[in-house]
């Protein structure tokens, strides 16, 4: 070739990357749920998890998907007797066998499927509605038979590192419960700005009291995260 020099070709060279991980579906789960699913969770064995929607929790074993059992279950005969929701449901990070479960009415049970596998009794029940308000809340300006919508139970966490402390969060705070004394929470964070609370007789006069607000522990259960209203969410230092 006489003509001006040509660039070096270079081609494409294939390189090893180890195996390559594909996602399948393995097993699916139904017939169960009425209704959509808002908490699953898995027993610290490994061996079981759970699913909840607003009336029922069920208890699954990973290899035998068609054979769910029912822990709970609220669905009435008329739907007009209907008092109370599920709001959330979660197993202890370490006892394979205890649960706590929430209700729309603000309290929140934990329950001992070494007892039972059905949740007709608790093993304790934690009212965060009789705790009352955080400090500071407008509550002259809120209708009592509103109240309760406040109080309602929409996150629930277990702490990391303490196997007696469980958080739950309702609308405008975050509350800490000892297990072994359920009477009251020993530490009640509020978690809303001063000015939302006074803004609180709008909120419970629209659908945006029912939002349901998850809560979690960091790993060394020193900081709580949640979300709040206007798509923001906070960190507590405990």
């Amino acid at each position: 070739h006489d003509g001006p020099a040509l660039p070096k070709l270079r081609l494409p060279v294939v390189c090893p990357s180890g195996p390559v991980r594909r996602s399948r579906v393995a097993r699916v789960f139904t017939q169960e749920h009425p209704y959509q699913l808002h908490s699953l969770s898995v027993a610290s064995d490994q061996h079981y998890f759970l699913s909840a929607d607003d009336l029922t929790i069920h208890l699954w074993h990973p290899d035998h998907g068609a054979e769910g059992l029912t822990l709970l279950d609220l669905r009435p005969e008329r739907l007009e007797d209907l008092s109370e929701t599920i709001t959330a449901a979660r197993f202890h990070r370490s006892h394979c066998g205890l649960l706590a479960f929430a209700m729309s009415s603000g309290v929140t049970h934990t329950a001992d499927l070494r007892i039972g596998l059905r949740c007709r009794s608790y093993a304790a029940s934690f009212n965060g509605a009789s705790a009352g308000l955080p400090p500071g809340t407008a509550c002259d300006k809120v209708e009592a038979s509103q109240r309760p919508f406040l109080a309602a139970v929409s996150g629930i966490a277990f702490h990391p590192t303490d196997d007696r402390v469980l958080a739950t969060r309702d609308v405008l705070s975050v509350k800490l419960w000892d297990l072994a004394q359920p009477a009251e929470p020993f530490l009640v964070l509020p978690v809303q700005a001063p000015c939302f609370r006074n803004a609180l007789p709008r909120l419970c006069e629209s659908e945006a009291v029912f939002d349901r607000f998850p809560v979690v522990w960091s790993p060394d259960g020193m900081v709580l995260a949640t979300g709040l209203y206007r798509n923001e969410w906070a960190t507590v230092t405990v």
